[in-house]
């Protein structure tokens, strides 16, 4: 099948949204229905621009992520941007790359070279959950070779790549 592709994209502005899904530095979503035969690629990408919303899944790079049958792939993504959560109540992913990233163990889903150096956090009195300097929440994800220099700040389950690793 054809690939759903975004490749050698950069932005370097502010992307301040409110309480909308799937915010995100370069691509808010990316995904298909599981059947679908388009895989998903996301490539040499970079965010500089502060990312900030009180969303469910928000991502320096990508907000959501999530695989066809095909698989998705993610690789050469930079974040260097600070990342906000503002949500008070929401218990989703933050992340440097992706807010959540995943499928289903029976694709091919990798993120591979991608770099965090910018602030994931969430606002004072927050409860963000799933914090990442790579991946907020990973589901079925495989990663490798990915570097997070970011400080992580949230609520529960933060980490220096992921936040919650599931799979």
């Amino acid at each position: 099948g054809t690939a759903s592709t975004v490749t050698n994209c950069h932005n370097v502005g502010s992307v301040v949204i409110g309480s909308d899904y799937y915010v995100g530095g370069v691509v808010g979503g990316q995904y298909a229905p599981a059947s679908s035969v388009a895989k998903i690629v996301i490539s040499d990408c970079s965010n500089s621009g502060s990312v900030t919303s009180s969303s469910f899944f928000v991502g320096g790079v990508i907000a959501y992520a999530r695989s066809t049958s095909e698989g998705t792939a993610i690789s050469g993504c930079i974040n260097t941007g600070t990342v906000t959560n503002t949500s008070t109540s929401r218990a989703q992913g933050t992340g440097g790359i992706a807010g959540y990233f995943g499928g289903s163990s029976a694709v091919n889903v990798e993120i591979v070279d991608c770099i965090n150096s910018g602030t994931i956090q969430i606002a004072e009195g927050g409860k963000q959950d799933y914090m990442g300097g790579i991946i907020g929440q990973n589901s079925y994800g495989h990663i490798s070779d990915c570097n997070n220099a970011g400080t992580i700040s949230g609520y529960q389950y933060a980490g220096g790549i992921v936040g919650s690793n599931s799979g």
